[in-house]
């Protein structure tokens, strides 16, 4: 959806010398079109609203959604297969707000918060620019608002010199372990 973050991560290879882009919504359109009319493209099974940028900075995020939805419907309407819809994002701007749209639209599969460091610390580190406190509110609020709606599933960067959860706080070891009996059940 772009291709520019509101972050500077450590590990990251967003090309920040390019200019700032939004997938445009007459091109999103023309690309679920040919998802629902036209059978060559039946074997598609996700589509995943990231790639190099936060999804969450398009300007237009959650018409966007919208869109994907009338032709989620379409494609129901006709007996035909709709891909899975994915989302990854680092949460700086999922407010309780965007967390209640994107779950009362009931669009999305999958979402994917990434997350990294193991502390508060490592964390800001790794994301330069977010803040620990505002990310970790906004994924609890998140999960109040969603009640198990959409599937979610934490991506965990931790430094390569550490290894297990023993280095973790407490807030990253609780999340990390509900995503591990998430996965087990």
């Amino acid at each position: 959806l772009t291709n520019y973050c509101n972050l500077n991560c450590k590990w990251c290879a967003i090309d920040r010398t390019k200019k700032k882009e939004n997938l445009d919504k007459n091109l999103l359109e023309k690309i679920l079109k040919n998802l629902v009319f036209d059978r060559r493209f039946k074997n598609i099974r996700s589509i995943r609203l990231w790639c190099f940028g936060e999804p969450l900075l398009h300007p237009d995020f959650v018409e966007i959604l919208k869109i994907i939805k009338e032709y989620k419907q379409m494609a129901l309407e006709k007996n035909i297969k709709f891909p899975k819809i994915m989302l990854s994002t680092n949460m700086t701007l999922l407010d309780k707000d965007l967390s209640k749209k994107i779950v009362d639209l009931e669009i999305l599969n999958e979402i994917r918060f990434s997350i990294g460091g193991g502390s508060k610390e490592k964390f800001e580190e790794i994301r330069k620019g977010a803040k620990w406190e505002r990310v970790y509110k906004n994924l609890l609020d998140f999960k109040k608002i969603n009640k198990g709606k959409i599937k979610t599933t934490i991506v965990c960067i931790i430094d390569n010199k550490e290894y297990g959860t023993n280095f973790m706080t407490k807030e990253f070891k609780s999340i990390l372990e509900e995503e591990i009996k998430k996965s087990k059940s």
